[in-house]
């Protein structure tokens, strides 16, 4: 539903400190479908992600692990 005149920005850092690694991010993404007109005006849409994952790695050279992972995403549908 974002085909044209789309602007995207990601920011994803990654933290890790022994075995513990933390990786976060957020996405936002702005555009509009040339074909998708009103009034003269694109219909433009808004897009947002937000995620993080949490990993312990542990045992020698980290064989083993456990993690968690958490993402919530909010939008306007196309309607396509």
């Amino acid at each position: 539903g974002v085909a044209n005149r789309v602007t995207a920005i990601n920011v994803s850092p990654f933290l890790k400190y022994k075995g513990l690694e933390l990786q976060g991010g957020y996405d936002m993404i702005k555009g509009s479908v040339f074909a998708d007109v009103a009034n003269g005006k694109w219909n433009k849409r808004d897009w947002n992600q937000a995620y993080g994952e949490l990993v312990y790695r542990f045992l020698k050279n980290e064989q083993l692990y456990i993690g968690a992972r958490y993402v919530t995403a909010t939008g306007e549908p196309s309607g396509l």
